[in-house]
């Protein structure tokens, strides 16, 4: 999971694979979350639509929409090259 959520910042940051752990690591800590969390948040975030992006809001809150909020224009930038 690390893995991919790692490819996922290599790809639309250009990263290094360090440069990608230690974002997920940061954003771990400042969201006060499980790296693996972050990880599995990124990953989902990449894979999927709006509407179950807004749904994982409220069915997980404020760490969700958190994680989100970090990494969703990221993605957004991704999906519209």
């Amino acid at each position: 999971m690390l893995a991919t959520a790692e490819r996922i910042l290599i790809e639309c940051r250009g990263y290094s694979s360090d440069a990608a752990f230690d974002e997920l690591m940061d954003v771990a800590r400042r969201h006060h979350v499980d790296v693996r969390r972050a990880a599995e948040r990124l990953i989902d975030l990449a894979a999927k639509d709006s509407r179950v992006v807004a749904e994982a809001h409220r069915l997980h809150g404020t760490e969700t929409a958190a994680l989100d909020e970090t990494w969703a224009p990221m993605l957004a930038n991704r999906h519209a090259s």
